[in-house]
C-alpha cells in the first residue's frame, strides 16, 4: 500500500452514506477501493438509473488498488432520498430540477468526501451530466471518461421521439406508433388539436403527465420503447417482465427530467 494511502475495500465491503442536501431531502453515496489513490466520480445514466442498476460491473473498470471509486444515485432516484422509485409521487419534490443542481450536488459530495479533484467517468446520460460538471467545476477535474455521449440537443430529441427519424424502417415506425398512440389518444380526450408525429416536445410533454398521475400503461410504454432502441432483437412484449422492478420508477425520472430539462436548453452544446 502507497504511503498515505487507507485500507483497500472491495466494492463488496463498499461504505455507503446518505448526505443530506437540505429540504429534507439526501444523496446516497458509496465509495470503495483505496483512499489516497486516484479517486473517481461515477456519474450513472438515465436518468432514472441508479448504481444498483449496473451490478457492480465497475469492478471490472477500475483497479481497487489504484483508485478510489465514488457512486452516487443521483437526486430522487435509487436509495437517494425521497426517491421516485419508492413513490411516483415523490416527483413532485423534483419538478424545479435543473442540470446546474445536478452538477452542484456532486460538488457537495466532493467536498463531504474531502477530494480535491477527481476523474469524472460516465456513459450515456451520464456522459451528459459528466460533460455538464466538469464544463462548470474544471478546476476540480483530473479528466473526463465519457461513452455513448448523449448532449440531448433539440436534434437528438427528435432522433428519438420524432415519428419522420424512423422513415424506411418499419420495424422502428411500428415501435412508435404503438408509443405515440397513447400521447395521441390523451390529446384528444383532452379536447387538444391532433398531436403531429414530429411534435416531439409536445408529446413527451404529454407522456409526463401520464406518468406523473401514476398512468403505468404510459410508464410501460415508454420504457419499453425506449429499450427496443438500445436491446435491438429483443420482443417488445418480453420486456414487461421488467415493469414492477425498473420499468415504472425509472420512465417516472426519466420523463419527468427529460421534459424539465426541455424547457431550460443550456449547458454543455445545448444540454438540457
Amino acid at each position: 500500500m502507497a504511503e498515505g494511502r487507507g485500507a483497500t475495500r472491495s466494492i463488496k465491503e463498499a461504505h455507503e452514506q446518505l448526505l443530506p442536501l437540505g429540504d429534507g431531502l439526501s444523496l446516497w453515496v458509496r465509495t470503495w477501493g483505496t483512499p489516497g489513490a486516484t479517486p473517481v466520480l461515477f456519474v450513472h445514466g438515465g436518468p432514472g438509473n441508479c448504481v444498483a442498476d449496473y451490478n457492480d460491473i465497475n469492478a471490472e473498470f477500475f483497479d481497487q488498488t489504484q483508485f478510489w471509486v465514488v457512486e452516487v444515485d443521483q437526486r430522487g432516484t435509487g436509495k437517494s432520498q425521497p426517491s421516485v422509485r419508492d413513490d411516483y409521487r415523490n416527483m413532485q419534490r423534483y419538478l424545479a430540477i435543473s442540470i446546474e443542481q445536478m452538477s452542484a450536488d456532486f460538488e457537495i459530495v466532493r467536498a463531504a468526501l474531502s477530494i480535491e479533484k477527481w476523474l469524472v467517468f460516465g456513459g450515456s446520460w451520464g456522459s451528459t451530466l459528466g460533460l455538464d460538471y466538469a464544463e462548470r467545476y474544471p478546476e476540480r477535474c483530473l479528466g473526463l471518461i465519457v461513452r455513448g455521449i448523449f448532449l440531448n440537443t433539440s436534434d437528438e430529441f427528435d432522433a428519438v421521439y420524432a415519428r419522420s427519424s424512423f422513415t424506411g424502417n418499419e420495424r422502428r415506425l411500428k415501435e412508435f406508433d404503438t408509443f405515440f398512440e397513447l400521447a395521441s389518444a390523451e390529446a384528444a380526450n383532452r379536447g387538444e388539436p391532433p398531436l403531429g408525429g414530429d411534435d416531439s416536445q409536445r408529446f413527451i410533454r404529454l407522456y409526463e403527465e401520464m406518468v406523473l398521475r401514476g398512468d403505468r400503461e404510459a410508464a410501460w410504454r415508454f420504457h419499453v420503447f425506449e429499450n427496443n432502441l438500445v436491446l435491438y432483437g429483443v420482443p417488445f412484449c418480453r420486456l414487461s417482465v421488467h415493469f414492477k422492478f425498473y420499468a415504472i420508477p425509472c420512465t417516472r425520472v426519466q420523463c419527468g427530467y427529460f421534459v424539465v430539462f426541455a424547457r431550460r436548453r443550456r449547458g454543455v452544446g445545448g444540454v438540457c
